[in-house]
């Protein structure tokens, strides 16, 4: 005789009704973000084409995201978010203090790699623009003033990816 095996209603849930709305809001945002990148992308080459000074932004804007994403958002997601989530459900109080702790060591040394990112932007510039050096060198120096102008980015999304 065999047995069919069925779910058991109070052990497998179905997917709570939010979980549904949240992913499709998720979802929504995602695609209205890409068109309006896509809008962005065709003003920019409308209005200035393929310029050096475009290359020079597009380099200078990528150096502080590149920075983030490396060192502070695969951190802030794979280690401090279950840690933090598990000490918020035993010891709140535990928790508040940590939170308060680790806002204040990431203002500081977001600040420091922020420094430390508009200090190291001729060498940067150098690095990923190196081909303005010959040709454009009015361009690397333009990629160095939009490196440090946009360096701030790094401690920006750092708070905010704590937060």
């Amino acid at each position: 005789m065999a047995t069919q095996l069925m779910p058991d209603p109070e052990s497998d849930p179905a997917p709570a009704p939010g979980l549904a709305r949240s992913a499709g809001l998720l979802s929504a945002g995602n695609i209205a973000g890409r068109i309006l990148g896509l809008l962005r992308e065709m003003v920019i080459a409308h209005h200035f084409g393929a310029s050096g000074a475009v290359s020079a932004f597009r380099i200078a804007v990528q150096t502080p995201t590149l920075l983030y994403d490396f060192l502070v958002g695969g951190m802030l997601s794979a280690a401090l978010v279950p840690v933090l989530s598990d000490l918020a459900r035993h010891d709140r109080a535990g928790f508040v203090r940590l939170a308060h702790l680790l806002v204040s060591l990431f203002t500081v040394g977001l600040a420091g790699l922020t420094l430390l990112l508009a200090l190291a932007a001729p060498a940067l510039s150098n690095l990923l623009a190196g081909g303005f050096r010959a040709e454009h060198p009015e361009l690397l120096a333009l990629t160095t003033s939009l490196i440090r102008a946009t360096a701030p980015v790094v401690w920006l999304l750092g708070l905010a990816g704590v937060l």
